[in-house]
Protein backbone atom coordinates (compact mmCIF):
# COMPACT_ATOMS: atom_id res chain seq x y z
CA UNK A 1 0.00 0.00 0.00
CA UNK A 2 2.76 2.06 1.08
CA UNK A 3 4.59 1.66 -2.31
CA UNK A 4 1.58 2.25 -4.19
CA UNK A 5 1.57 5.70 -2.81
CA UNK A 6 4.89 6.10 -3.58
CA UNK A 7 4.52 5.64 -6.76
CA UNK A 8 1.52 7.62 -7.35
CA UNK A 9 3.70 10.78 -5.87
CA UNK A 10 6.44 10.00 -8.16
CA UNK A 11 4.01 10.14 -10.93
CA UNK A 12 2.02 13.33 -10.09
CA UNK A 13 5.88 14.92 -9.48
CA UNK A 14 6.78 13.63 -13.07
CA UNK A 15 3.33 14.93 -14.70
CA UNK A 16 3.63 18.66 -12.64
CA UNK A 17 7.62 18.99 -13.84
CA UNK A 18 6.34 19.19 -17.55
CA UNK A 19 4.05 22.05 -16.81
CA UNK A 20 5.26 24.94 -17.58
CA UNK A 21 3.30 26.95 -15.27
CA UNK A 22 4.80 27.60 -11.67
CA UNK A 23 3.66 25.18 -9.07
CA UNK A 24 3.89 24.86 -5.72
CA UNK A 25 2.29 22.75 -3.65
CA UNK A 26 2.27 23.24 0.30
CA UNK A 27 0.60 21.24 3.49
CA UNK A 28 -2.59 23.50 3.71
CA UNK A 29 -2.25 23.11 7.81
CA UNK A 30 1.46 23.82 8.38
CA UNK A 31 2.75 25.33 4.94
CA UNK A 32 5.60 22.80 4.79
CA UNK A 33 6.51 22.44 0.72
CA UNK A 34 5.64 19.09 -0.21
CA UNK A 35 6.41 20.23 -3.91
CA UNK A 36 8.49 22.44 -6.39
CA UNK A 37 8.00 21.94 -10.11
CA UNK A 38 11.11 22.77 -12.15
CA UNK A 39 9.22 25.94 -13.90
CA UNK A 40 8.92 27.43 -10.44
CA UNK A 41 12.41 26.45 -9.44
CA UNK A 42 14.22 27.53 -12.07
CA UNK A 43 11.86 30.95 -12.28
CA UNK A 44 13.45 31.60 -8.76
CA UNK A 45 16.97 30.16 -9.61
CA UNK A 46 16.69 27.66 -6.38
CA UNK A 47 19.51 25.29 -6.07
CA UNK A 48 17.07 23.23 -3.42
CA UNK A 49 13.96 21.78 -3.84
CA UNK A 50 12.70 23.44 -1.07
CA UNK A 51 10.74 20.35 0.74
CA UNK A 52 9.88 20.61 4.08
CA UNK A 53 10.74 24.40 4.36
CA UNK A 54 7.87 26.44 5.08
CA UNK A 55 6.58 28.28 1.62
CA UNK A 56 6.67 31.82 2.53
CA UNK A 57 10.13 31.83 3.99
CA UNK A 58 11.43 29.60 1.38
CA UNK A 59 10.14 31.30 -1.43
CA UNK A 60 9.00 35.26 -0.21
CA UNK A 61 12.01 35.95 2.43
CA UNK A 62 8.79 36.17 4.64
CA UNK A 63 8.26 35.14 8.28
CA UNK A 64 4.95 34.99 8.12
CA UNK A 65 2.11 33.53 5.21
CA UNK A 66 1.21 36.01 2.51
CA UNK A 67 -1.17 38.86 3.22
CA UNK A 68 -2.90 37.49 -0.24
CA UNK A 69 -2.50 33.65 0.35
CA UNK A 70 -5.51 31.81 0.06
CA UNK A 71 -5.49 29.21 2.76
CA UNK A 72 -8.04 30.38 5.22
CA UNK A 73 -10.66 30.58 2.14
CA UNK A 74 -9.92 27.17 1.30
CA UNK A 75 -10.31 25.72 4.44
CA UNK A 76 -13.47 27.45 4.56
CA UNK A 77 -14.79 26.40 0.93
CA UNK A 78 -12.59 23.48 -0.45
CA UNK A 79 -14.37 23.10 -3.12
CA UNK A 80 -13.86 26.57 -4.76
CA UNK A 81 -10.85 27.58 -6.96
CA UNK A 82 -9.10 31.44 -6.35
CA UNK A 83 -7.69 33.36 -8.90
CA UNK A 84 -5.68 36.67 -8.15
CA UNK A 85 -2.83 38.42 -9.74
CA UNK A 86 0.32 39.21 -7.67
CA UNK A 87 3.88 40.98 -8.18
CA UNK A 88 6.17 38.62 -6.36
CA UNK A 89 8.13 40.34 -3.73
CA UNK A 90 11.51 39.25 -5.33
CA UNK A 91 11.49 39.69 -8.78
CA UNK A 92 9.19 41.99 -9.36
CA UNK A 93 7.31 39.77 -11.75
CA UNK A 94 3.48 40.14 -12.52
CA UNK A 95 1.93 36.36 -12.20
CA UNK A 96 -1.46 35.04 -12.37
CA UNK A 97 -2.02 32.48 -9.56
CA UNK A 98 -4.78 29.83 -9.06
CA UNK A 99 -4.84 28.04 -5.73
CA UNK A 100 -7.29 25.00 -4.82
CA UNK A 101 -7.76 22.10 -2.45
CA UNK A 102 -5.98 18.64 -3.24
CA UNK A 103 -5.38 15.42 -1.99
CA UNK A 104 -1.99 14.82 -1.89
CA UNK A 105 -1.20 11.07 -2.21
CA UNK A 106 0.49 10.47 1.28
CA UNK A 107 -3.43 11.85 2.78
CA UNK A 108 -2.62 14.93 3.84
CA UNK A 109 -4.90 18.30 2.64
CA UNK A 110 -2.64 20.30 0.36
CA UNK A 111 -2.64 23.99 -1.32
CA UNK A 112 -1.99 23.13 -5.07
CA UNK A 113 -1.45 26.82 -6.53
CA UNK A 114 0.06 27.30 -10.11
CA UNK A 115 1.09 30.57 -11.44
CA UNK A 116 1.35 32.09 -15.13
CA UNK A 117 4.21 35.11 -15.35
CA UNK A 118 2.07 37.55 -17.22
CA UNK A 119 4.89 40.28 -16.62
CA UNK A 120 5.05 40.87 -20.65
CA UNK A 121 1.17 40.91 -20.99
CA UNK A 122 0.88 43.37 -18.80
CA UNK A 123 4.00 45.70 -20.14
CA UNK A 124 2.55 44.93 -23.65
CA UNK A 125 -0.93 45.82 -22.30
CA UNK A 126 0.10 49.15 -20.51
CA UNK A 127 1.88 49.75 -24.33
CA UNK A 128 -1.26 50.01 -25.84
CA UNK A 129 -3.12 51.76 -23.32
CA UNK A 130 0.14 54.11 -23.79
CA UNK A 131 -0.37 54.81 -27.18
CA UNK A 132 -4.47 54.41 -27.07
CA UNK A 133 -3.88 58.02 -24.82
CA UNK A 134 -0.99 59.18 -27.25
CA UNK A 135 -3.52 58.45 -30.11
CA UNK A 136 -6.43 60.48 -28.30
CA UNK A 137 -4.55 63.44 -27.75
CA UNK A 138 -3.23 63.40 -31.67
CA UNK A 139 -6.76 62.91 -32.89
CA UNK A 140 -9.20 64.19 -30.79
CA UNK A 141 -10.74 67.21 -30.29
CA UNK A 142 -9.84 68.13 -26.99
CA UNK A 143 -13.44 70.74 -26.96
CA UNK A 144 -15.82 68.40 -27.59
CA UNK A 145 -14.42 64.90 -27.65
CA UNK A 146 -14.47 63.85 -31.33
CA UNK A 147 -11.84 63.35 -34.02
CA UNK A 148 -10.24 66.30 -35.21
CA UNK A 149 -8.82 68.00 -38.45
CA UNK A 150 -6.05 65.53 -38.62
CA UNK A 151 -8.18 62.52 -37.94
CA UNK A 152 -10.36 63.32 -40.76
CA UNK A 153 -7.64 64.26 -43.37
CA UNK A 154 -5.63 61.18 -42.38
CA UNK A 155 -8.52 58.97 -43.04
CA UNK A 156 -10.11 60.04 -45.77
CA UNK A 157 -7.01 59.17 -47.76
CA UNK A 158 -7.54 55.53 -47.01
CA UNK A 159 -11.63 55.15 -47.17
CA UNK A 160 -11.36 57.18 -50.64
CA UNK A 161 -8.64 54.71 -52.04
CA UNK A 162 -10.64 51.81 -50.67
CA UNK A 163 -13.89 53.27 -52.45
CA UNK A 164 -12.65 53.83 -56.06
CA UNK A 165 -11.36 50.68 -55.79
CA UNK A 166 -15.34 49.27 -56.11
CA UNK A 167 -16.79 52.52 -57.12
CA UNK A 168 -18.66 53.05 -53.82
CA UNK A 169 -20.32 56.35 -52.96
CA UNK A 170 -18.96 58.77 -50.75
CA UNK A 171 -20.66 61.39 -49.26
CA UNK A 172 -19.39 64.60 -47.39
CA UNK A 173 -21.24 67.25 -44.98
CA UNK A 174 -19.74 70.48 -43.87
CA UNK A 175 -21.57 71.63 -40.74
CA UNK A 176 -21.33 74.92 -40.02
CA UNK A 177 -23.29 76.99 -36.85
CA UNK A 178 -25.29 79.80 -37.94
CA UNK A 179 -24.59 83.16 -36.22
CA UNK A 180 -21.86 81.82 -34.46
CA UNK A 181 -19.68 84.54 -34.25
CA UNK A 182 -22.87 86.31 -32.47
CA UNK A 183 -23.55 83.43 -30.27
CA UNK A 184 -20.38 83.81 -28.98
CA UNK A 185 -20.25 87.93 -28.33
CA UNK A 186 -23.88 87.78 -26.99
CA UNK A 187 -23.33 84.41 -24.55
CA UNK A 188 -19.61 84.55 -23.59
CA UNK A 189 -16.97 82.19 -24.95
CA UNK A 190 -18.01 79.44 -22.36
CA UNK A 191 -21.37 78.75 -23.20
CA UNK A 192 -19.90 79.13 -26.59
CA UNK A 193 -17.84 75.81 -25.42
CA UNK A 194 -20.89 73.85 -24.47
CA UNK A 195 -23.18 74.81 -28.03
CA UNK A 196 -19.96 73.23 -29.57
CA UNK A 197 -20.09 70.37 -27.44
CA UNK A 198 -23.81 69.76 -27.78
CA UNK A 199 -23.90 70.10 -31.48
CA UNK A 200 -20.66 67.98 -32.08
CA UNK A 201 -22.53 65.39 -30.00
CA UNK A 202 -25.68 65.62 -31.74
CA UNK A 203 -24.09 64.48 -35.12
CA UNK A 204 -21.87 61.95 -33.58
CA UNK A 205 -25.08 60.06 -32.58
CA UNK A 206 -26.07 60.01 -36.02
CA UNK A 207 -22.97 58.62 -37.58
CA UNK A 208 -23.22 55.04 -36.37
CA UNK A 209 -22.03 52.68 -39.02
CA UNK A 210 -18.59 51.32 -38.48
CA UNK A 211 -17.01 53.64 -40.56
CA UNK A 212 -18.85 57.15 -40.65
CA UNK A 213 -17.73 59.54 -38.32
CA UNK A 214 -17.57 63.09 -37.67
CA UNK A 215 -14.99 65.41 -36.77
CA UNK A 216 -14.29 69.13 -35.88
CA UNK A 217 -12.50 71.01 -38.88
CA UNK A 218 -12.05 73.82 -37.00
CA UNK A 219 -13.99 76.42 -35.25
CA UNK A 220 -17.43 76.03 -35.65
CA UNK A 221 -17.13 74.02 -38.73
CA UNK A 222 -17.66 69.91 -38.65
CA UNK A 223 -16.86 67.45 -41.27
CA UNK A 224 -19.01 64.41 -41.46
CA UNK A 225 -17.82 61.15 -43.62
CA UNK A 226 -20.17 58.34 -44.59
CA UNK A 227 -18.53 55.97 -46.79
CA UNK A 228 -20.93 53.73 -48.79
CA UNK A 229 -23.88 56.53 -48.73
CA UNK A 230 -25.40 57.63 -51.62
CA UNK A 231 -27.38 61.29 -51.96
CA UNK A 232 -30.79 59.75 -50.48
CA UNK A 233 -28.84 58.40 -47.01
CA UNK A 234 -27.05 60.81 -46.66
CA UNK A 235 -30.01 63.39 -46.97
CA UNK A 236 -31.73 61.47 -44.74
CA UNK A 237 -28.77 61.95 -41.93
CA UNK A 238 -28.29 65.55 -42.84
CA UNK A 239 -32.32 66.52 -41.99
CA UNK A 240 -32.19 64.16 -38.64
CA UNK A 241 -29.33 66.19 -37.40
CA UNK A 242 -30.66 69.88 -38.55
CA UNK A 243 -34.04 68.21 -36.75
CA UNK A 244 -32.08 67.07 -33.47
CA UNK A 245 -29.90 70.44 -33.56
CA UNK A 246 -33.39 72.67 -33.57
CA UNK A 247 -34.79 70.22 -31.35
CA UNK A 248 -31.93 71.12 -28.62
CA UNK A 249 -33.27 74.17 -28.04
CA UNK A 250 -30.38 76.31 -27.55
CA UNK A 251 -31.22 79.67 -27.48
CA UNK A 252 -29.72 82.07 -29.87
CA UNK A 253 -31.46 85.81 -30.18
CA UNK A 254 -28.92 86.87 -32.79
CA UNK A 255 -30.34 83.94 -34.29
CA UNK A 256 -33.60 84.40 -36.50
CA UNK A 257 -34.80 81.31 -35.30
CA UNK A 258 -33.89 82.48 -31.94
CA UNK A 259 -32.30 79.27 -31.35
CA UNK A 260 -29.25 77.82 -32.26
CA UNK A 261 -29.42 76.61 -36.21
CA UNK A 262 -26.44 74.78 -38.45
CA UNK A 263 -26.29 74.74 -41.97
CA UNK A 264 -25.13 71.24 -43.86
CA UNK A 265 -23.15 71.30 -47.36
CA UNK A 266 -23.55 68.10 -49.07
CA UNK A 267 -21.84 66.35 -51.46
CA UNK A 268 -21.97 63.18 -52.74
CA UNK A 269 -19.22 61.08 -55.40
CA UNK A 270 -17.35 58.05 -56.79
CA UNK A 271 -14.19 59.42 -57.08
CA UNK A 272 -12.50 62.05 -55.54
CA UNK A 273 -9.23 63.27 -55.21
CA UNK A 274 -7.96 63.34 -51.42
CA UNK A 275 -6.26 66.75 -51.47
CA UNK A 276 -9.60 68.32 -53.03
CA UNK A 277 -11.90 67.21 -50.14
CA UNK A 278 -11.84 69.85 -48.36
CA UNK A 279 -12.52 72.42 -51.27
CA UNK A 280 -15.55 70.06 -52.17
CA UNK A 281 -16.98 70.32 -48.76
CA UNK A 282 -16.79 74.17 -47.81
CA UNK A 283 -20.39 75.78 -48.39
CA UNK A 284 -17.86 78.54 -50.50
CA UNK A 285 -17.63 75.29 -52.86
CA UNK A 286 -21.12 76.20 -54.48
CA UNK A 287 -19.46 79.03 -55.94
CA UNK A 288 -16.40 77.15 -57.13
CA UNK A 289 -16.28 74.68 -60.57
CA UNK A 290 -14.05 71.90 -59.19
CA UNK A 291 -16.17 69.17 -59.20
CA UNK A 292 -14.15 66.87 -61.53
CA UNK A 293 -15.21 63.40 -60.79
CA UNK A 294 -17.85 64.17 -58.83
CA UNK A 295 -21.69 63.30 -59.70
CA UNK A 296 -22.49 67.39 -59.40
CA UNK A 297 -24.49 67.05 -56.46
CA UNK A 298 -24.12 69.92 -54.00
CA UNK A 299 -26.87 70.39 -51.89
CA UNK A 300 -27.42 73.00 -48.97
CA UNK A 301 -30.04 72.18 -46.35
CA UNK A 302 -31.14 74.58 -43.71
Amino acid sequence: MENKKVDQQKMLKSILDGIEALICVCDLDTFEILFLNDSIRNHFNLKEDGIGQLCHKFLQGLDEPCSICPYAQLHKDPEKTFVWEHKERIKGSILRKTAKLIDWPDGRKAHLEYAIDITELRHTQETVIDLQTKAEKIYFDPLTGIYNRRYFSENADRLICTLSRSSAMLSLMMVDLDFFKKYNDIYGHIKGDECLRTVAQIMNDNTTRKDDFTARYGGEEFVVVLPNTDEDGARLIAERMLKDVRNSKIPHIGNGEQRVTISIGLVTGTEISAPDLPIYVIPQAVELPQFRNIKDLVLFLK
